[in-house]
């Protein structure tokens, strides 16, 4: 509104008499409603008949009109007897509004039989509007679109709505009309050309909103289906062309015209030649940051992701790499994005979703998108605005070519989808820490599950990182820090860096170090917290929400290995479908690992963090209520199985479990052979927390023995 006042002003003075003060003159506006202003006084032109009258007079320019083709505009067939009188009458007040001097800007003369208006130069806004659309016109024959273009923004915009939107009367509504179809035309033209300028992702909201209001023009079908197609969306330009065929023939009984019905086929055909010269990428991004310096080993992880490739379908491979926090996602999906890099001769691109870390929120997929467009070539001025018109540009960009596109660090399934190609023969690896079952379900992605390296593996790594010498003159507490550690990659490379920092201090302080701080993380803490295991971990545990953060808590007060739906059920007292939901919810979040079907490990470090999280967080009462639950889940399912297989009829005290516990007779024999190590590890746990509960497990622990 500021920017057409301003021009309002401007090109209305332009052309002003010497004699006359621009402040003074009569400035006078009929592309939105009727307006009268002199300086910044806004001027009354009267009640709605003498609007009418000014604005007749004034839009024929000159023109003379008799007084019936005034009644005419005013009042159609229904003119009154008084016509005459009362357009004489509104003629005398208008002049007194107006004034009698032309130069001042409108005045009101009479003519043989009638009257016209004389009106300055630069003093009607349709005047400038007119101007500005012929500028355009001859700019764009000389060839300068994007003059044409601007001049016929400018133009558009002087108007402030519909033109005369205040008026009333048949005149009105004629010239209203009129008025509409000159502006429609200017700007469709102007959208025209920004299209030959591809501007294609900037027009598009525009045009949707024009084809809304004029659900028959084909020409702005036309338009629209180009844009979209140009912004990577075919079928929603294919899907533009049937409902105007569909409307055409409901409406109107007739098909599309020849013009619209090409651009239909070019369009189904994938016509190169309709997409515009900006959306041509430049240059070739190479955005993956350095292979690691330090990688040892994950030739068989190396192999699966190479299996994964090679199964690929026709179009974009996705490949998601999940684990735990600190296995090492990252450095394989490097390692392998540069060993594959060859193949893919169009570059790569590379974004970290910031889905886990300290500080920051996850990635949106409109700012990784507007980064990857500059990327391909777009300018940053060029970059749309809107999130869908983003995403439809890149994947027009990048559905030719052959790329690597590397997502590190993803949270979820939907900040990830907006950043696939639709078509073409990209490479798309995918880190997380879940397993964005959405990616796998809806797009076809493929599922890596990284856990820690094997024993040999990860001391190997470590041997990288503080020389093989070291290693070599102290085997024993190699061996020590690689199982303390967990062997997981970020734990071995914090203790590698002390190590190497402190080189004068042996590597079996270090590892008596670990063994006195064994179920604790204190021995991993770093002052980055980017390393710091327990925060790297926490990462994991703040996406939860409160239930399966709870679960996660009172879950790590089991002593491991192997957790079975039944004593997880027995520990959170919930029922076996409830608890597989959580379990569920903890595996995709990688804090467990279903093994096997039904049955779920927990890295030991990952348990130390969920039990420092618990004595922060839990009552003590429920903590110890928690690990009675589950010694009550043992020591009755134990007995019933031992009343099967060894005859066992003397009573176990106590009697019945307490309430939330599962025990039901299983299949003996299988049972005692997948809870052997969990039956072991609960007799500590009982020594530990319970001291004589345990004893009621004792005796059934010593079968378990013998029959394993």
């Amino acid at each position: 509104m500021l920017r057409a006042r301003y021009i309002l002003t401007a090109r209305f003075h332009q052309a002003a008499s010497p004699g006359v003060m621009m402040s003074e003159r009569l400035r006078v506006g009929v592309l939105g409603p009727l307006l009268l202003r002199r300086g910044e006084t806004v001027v009354s032109a009267g009640p709605p008949q003498r609007r009418a009258l000014l604005s007749a007079l004034v839009l024929r320019r000159g023109t003379p009109a008799s007084v019936r083709e005034l009644a005419d505009e005013l009042w159609g067939e229904e003119a009154p007897p008084s016509a005459v009188a009362v357009i004489r009458s509104y003629v005398h007040q208008l002049r007194r509004t107006l004034g009698s001097d032309p130069a001042a800007g409108v005045a009101i003369q009479s003519s043989s039989g009638g009257y016209f208006a004389e009106i300055a130069a630069g003093v009607l806004d349709l005047q400038v509007f007119e101007r500005l659309v012929a500028d355009a016109d001859r700019a764009r024959t000389a060839g300068d679109r994007v003059a044409a273009a601007d001049r016929l923004r400018e133009a558009l915009g002087l108007w402030r709505g519909p033109a005369l939107a205040d008026v009333a009367g048949p005149g009105a509504d004629r010239h209203r009309r009129a008025l509409a179809q000159r502006q429609l035309s200017a700007l469709t033209t102007r959208l025209a050309l920004d299209l030959e300028l591809d501007r294609h992702h900037a027009v598009v909201p525009e045009l949707h909103s024009l084809v809304l209001a004029h659900p028959l023009n084909e020409h702005l079908r036309q338009l629209v289906m180009t844009a979209l197609y140009r912004c990577g969306r075919q079928a929603d330009a294919i899907a533009t062309y049937q409902q105007c065929r569909r409307l055409l023939a409901d409406e109107l009984g007739v098909d599309p015209g020849p013009e619209l019905q090409q651009c239909y086929l070019r369009v189904v055909r994938g016509d190169p030649d309709l997409v515009g010269a900006a959306s041509s990428p430049v240059g070739r991004p190479a955005h993956l940051p350095a292979s690691p310096a330090v990688f040892v080993g994950r030739e068989e992880a190396l192999r699966r992701a190479d299996v994964l490739l090679a199964a690929g379908g026709p179009g974009p491979v996705i490949t998601v790499i999940s684990g735990m926090g600190g296995v090492g996602k990252t450095t394989l999906a490097l390692r392998w994005a540069h060993r594959v890099a060859p193949d893919y001769a169009d570059g790569q691109l590379y974004a970290d979703l910031r889905g886990y870390g300290p500080g920051r929120d996850p990635a949106a997929p409109a700012e990784i998108l507007g980064g990857f467009l500059q990327a391909l070539g777009v300018a940053a001025s060029d970059v749309p605005d809107h999130p869908e018109v983003r995403a439809g540009l890149f994947r027009s960009l990048v559905a030719d070519r052959r790329m690597i596109i590397l997502l590190d660090n993803a949270a979820t399934t939907d900040q990830v989808r907006e950043l696939l190609p639709g078509t073409g023969h990209c490479l798309v690896i995918v880190t997380s820490r879940g397993t964005l079952s959405g990616l796998l379900v809806r797009d076809g992605a493929r599922l890596l599950t990284l856990l820690p390296p094997g024993h040999d593996e990860a001391a190997a790594l470590f041997a990288a990182r503080v020389g093989p010498d070291r290693v070599r003159a102290e085997p024993r507490a190699t061996r020590d820090i690689v199982e303390r550690s967990g062997r997981l990659p970020l734990a071995l490379a914090v203790v590698a860096a002390r190590a190497v920092v402190a080189e004068h201090i042996p590597l079996g302080v270090m590892a008596d170090e670990l063994n006195t701080a064994h179920g604790t993380l204190a021995a991993f803490r770093t002052p980055d917290a980017s390393v710091d295991v327990s925060v790297v971990l926490s990462w994991s545990y703040r996406a939860l929400g409160a239930r399966p953060a709870e679960a996660f808590r009172r879950l790590c007060l089991h002593p491991g290995p192997h957790l079975s739906v039944d004593a997880a059920a027995s520990m959170l007292a919930l029922t076996r479908t409830e608890t597989r939901i959580l379990l569920d919810e903890l595996a995709a979040a990688a804090l467990l690992l279903e093994e096997l079907p039904g049955r779920y490990a927990m890295h030991d470090l990952v348990r130390a963090f969920g039990q420092d999280r618990s004595r922060d967080q839990d009552d003590e009462q429920e903590r110890r209520a928690v690990v009675h639950r589950l010694l009550d889940h043992y020591v009755h399912t134990t007995r019933l199985a031992a009343h099967q297989l060894f005859a066992i009829r003397h009573q176990i005290l106590p009697e019945r479990p307490v309430d939330g516990v599962i025990c039901e007779a299983p299949e003996p024999a299988d049972w005692y052979q997948s809870e052997y190590t969990a039956l072991l590890a609960a007799l500590d746990l009982a020594d530990r927390e319970h001291g004589t509960s345990s004893g009621s497990l004792r005796p059934l622990a010593s079968r378990t023995r013998d029959l394993h």
